[in-house]
């Protein structure tokens, strides 16, 4: 005797059947995964946050540091594109947009630091453009995608802009802080101690900021796997939408039944 049913309307049951045994009855199930549920796995991100922050930090040379900005701007429109799709989990999502565009912003410091070293060394005199580097990339295309995102929070979509802005200010204000050193290396006259206390200074800066990034990138990381062990915790407590390794549940006037997902088309005996 079979009961079978659609899957969205029996918790991920395709099949049930029971035949009369000696000393009971056994029940067998088949049991796929809910591809409705909220709660399915999203395949993990791939985005190496250290390789960016490690790129950075080995640049030696403007001409070597320039590039970087540019694959850093196509990492970021990536992810804008990613923000519209169910692939991917939305806060994991969000956590590597601001990274990357922390990356964006320490990049471009990076370009200009080094730009006045050399300037500094080769006694050349740099131009002086302050404010160029104040926007982070693409911000018109990351709002579009998190308006046409079906799947963030309106809270999720302000925290992730504010945060986006709040770069936007320190590179505005770190520029306004650097005029002082920019005018002396536009000058040319700065002594050979000058110079290395400058590369010091700069050096330091951009480590600074590199080491916060990647820091407050790991936390999202640890406070996504927190929730995601949360979740599974509840759901296997929880019948309905379950996606769980395994469950029990009882029914009165019915034999208890023990029920584990399984790829479909397997089964599992279950004699009372």
């Amino acid at each position: 005797m079979d009961a079978g049913g659609k899957e969205d309307d029996m918790n991920g049951i395709i099949g049930i059947s029971f035949q009369e045994v000696p000393g009971g009855l056994k029940i067998h199930v088949k049991k796929g995964q809910n591809k409705s549920s909220p709660g399915k796995l999203k395949k993990r991100l791939p985005y190496n946050f250290k390789q960016m922050s490690k790129q950075i930090m080995m640049a030696k040379t403007s001409d070597a540091a320039r590039p970087l900005v540019t694959r850093i701007q196509a990492k970021l429109s990536w992810l804008y594109r990613k923000l519209r799709s169910e692939e991917y989990g939305d806060s994991e999502i969000a956590a590597a947009i601001i990274h990357a565009a922390a990356m964006e912003k320490i990049a471009k410091r990076k370009v200009r630091h080094l730009e006045e070293e050399e300037a500094a060394e080769n006694g050349t005199g740099l131009g002086i453009v302050p404010g160029e580097e104040e926007e982070i990339f693409g911000k018109d295309e990351l709002e579009k995608s998190l308006e046409e995102s079906e799947k963030i929070s309106e809270e999720e979509m302000k925290e992730m802009m504010e945060k986006i802005e709040e770069l936007e200010r320190e590179l505005a204000e770190e520029t306004m802080s650097e005029l002082q050193d920019m005018i002396s290396c536009a000058s040319g006259d700065m002594s050979e101690e000058e110079i290395e206390e400058l590369k010091r200074k700069h050096r330091n800066e951009e480590d600074r900021q590199l080491t916060r990034a990647d820091l407050e990138y790991l936390k999202a990381l640890f406070d996504r796997l927190e929730q995601e062990k949360k979740q599974a915790a509840s759901g296997i407590s929880s019948f309905h939408g379950s996606d769980s390794s395994s469950f029990s549940y009882v029914v009165d006037c019915l034999p208890e039944v023990e029920m584990v997902d399984m790829d479909v088309g397997e089964c599992i005996d279950m004699s009372v």
